[in-house]
């Protein structure tokens, strides 16, 4: 099983501004991913991110995209859909300027009172166009936090497996799960339900997270253990010979001393990064 982690964002400690800086200061963490976040806008432009992506293969980074959180791919609006798939596929374009290895990570949208089989439905004809605009290029639905959002663990995989594509994948983001299931996670079942359905690589978010009953409020720092994140490591030691690799990005909001602290657990488990 090869393991990457990595945190979602620029490290805060580079000595350097920018990614070369981030990458530098990964390198001397001893962590090889980081996720690039384009919360607001896809602030990279194309000539810049295929830079981006050789400093990051040249110091060994694998790379990952969070697309623009302004997207709803169940939205009746077509305006409101029409700029959901413009942002969603400039950073899927950002994505092939780079050559990411990771996925490109999409929150697909919201019920706003449709059923969840025409929302799942709206999603898989959205990545029927994705993967086939931009078949060099992953596109990772990612499982959402609030109730109100299209996005449990079993509507994300049923919605890939639909589609049907090597390119369009599962993110698996275990905070938003604990979330929605109220401050509960089985990490060894969550493992499992995504091995069922064929899947080997997994690319998957942690923190800890506040939550109400409408689902996720804020990440938190893992020290909160809301989840906590050994019993994770464990659960992936006792499969590790059924996953090809592990994608792992740390949205704590302090990044990178939070991946330390989890490469530490990881190694505690007997794990290594590749």
């Amino acid at each position: 099983m090869k393991l990457y982690l990595g945190p979602a964002g620029y490290c805060a400690s580079a000595k350097e501004g920018g990614a070369l800086g981030s990458f530098m200061r990964l390198n001397e963490l001893g962590l090889n991913a980081q996720e690039l976040e384009f919360v607001q806008q896809v602030y990279l432009k194309r000539d810049a991110a295929v830079e981006v992506g050789r400093q990051a293969a040249e110091r060994k980074i694998r790379l990952s995209i969070h697309a623009p959180y302004f997207i709803n791919l169940c939205s009746q609006e077509k305006e409101k859909l029409a700029a959901s798939k413009k942002r969603i596929a400039d950073s899927l374009d950002r994505a092939e300027a780079l050559q990411a290895e990771g996925p490109v990570v999409v929150h697909p949208g919201f019920f706003q009172k449709r059923p969840e089989s025409e929302c799942m439905q709206a999603v898989v004809d959205a990545c029927f166009e994705f993967s086939a605009a931009y078949p060099r290029v992953v596109l990772g639905l990612e499982t959402t936090g609030k109730h109100s959002a299209f996005g449990s663990l079993a509507e994300i995989l049923e919605t890939c497996s639909r589609v049907g594509r090597k390119n369009v994948v599962p993110v698996v983001d275990f905070a938003h799960i604990y979330a929605r299931n109220n401050g509960r996670i089985d990490f060894g079942a969550v493992l499992d339900e995504f091995l069922s359905y064929g899947y080997t690589s997994l690319s998957a978010h942690f923190s800890s997270i506040n939550f109400s009953e409408k689902g996720e409020l804020n990440h938190l720092p893992i020290s909160e253990n809301k989840p906590p994140f050994a019993p994770l490591a464990a659960e992936l030691k006792k499969r590790s010979s059924k996953f090809d690799s592990v994608h792992l990005i740390c949205e704590s909001p302090l990044l990178e001393d939070d991946c330390a602290r989890m490469k530490a657990i990881i190694e505690e488990e007997g794990l290594k990064l590749a």
